[in-house]
C-alpha cells in the first residue's frame, strides 16, 4: 500500500472530478440515462444515504454496456434474483414488475453536500467493475491522503485495478 501511496502522490491523479464531469462521463461512456430521484424513494430509509444530498440518478439499461460491466457470475446472480422475485406470491403483479425492472438495470445515485464533488454514491445492480469506476470518479479530498484511511486505500486499489498506478 505504501508503494501505491507514493506513486499516487507523485502522479497527476490528485485532481478530483467535478459533478458535471462525472455526469458527462457516465452518460458518454456507459450510456447512462438520467432518472428522477423520486424513482429511488426507498433510499429515504437507508441510513447510508442522505436523500437530501442526492443530485443525480442514473440508470444503465443498454444491454451491450451491461454485458461489458457484468461478469458471468454477476449475470447469474441477477438471473437468480429475478427468479426469486417472480416466485414471491405475496407481491402484487405491479410490485413484481417494478422489482423485476429494477433488477434488470444498473442504477447509480450520486450525492453531494457542496454541489461540486461527489461525496457518496449508491450502486444498485452489482457490478464490481462499475464499483471501482465510481470509486475512481468520486475521488478523494486531499485531506484523506493518509495510509490507514480505508476510503483512501480503496481509492488506491481502484486506481491500481484500472491500471492507473
Amino acid at each position: 500500500m505504501q508503494k501505491l501511496h507514493e506513486t499516487f502522490i507523485h502522479s497527476t491523479l490528485t485532481e478530483r472530478f467535478t459533478l458535471s464531469e462525472v455526469k458527462e462521463y457516465l452518460i458518454n461512456i456507459y450510456k447512462a440515462k438520467l432518472v428522477s430521484k423520486e424513482t429511488f424513494e426507498e433510499l429515504k430509509d437507508d441510513v447510508a444515504v442522505n436523500f437530501n444530498n442526492i443530485v443525480f440518478c442514473f440508470s444503465i439499461t443498454d444491454e451491450e454496456v451491461r454485458n461489458t460491466l457484468l461478469t458471468d457470475t454477476e449475470k447469474l446472480e441477477e438471473q437468480e434474483i429475478k427468479q426469486l422475485i417472480s416466485k414471491q406470491s405475496f407481491l402484487s403483479e405491479k410490485d413484481k414488475r417494478t422489482a423485476l425492472h429494477q433488477a434488470e438495470g444498473i442504477h447509480i445515485i450520486l450525492e453531494s453536500s457542496d454541489g461540486k464533488f461527489v461525496d457518496n454514491f449508491t450502486l444498485q445492480g452489482g457490478s464490481e467493475k462499475l464499483l471501482d469506476e465510481l470509486i475512481f470518479l468520486r475521488g478523494i479530498d486531499s485531506n484523506g491522503y493518509v495510509l490507514g484511511n480505508e476510503e483512501y486505500e480503496m481509492y488506491l486499489e481502484a486506481l491500481q485495478k484500472k491500471g492507473l498506478l
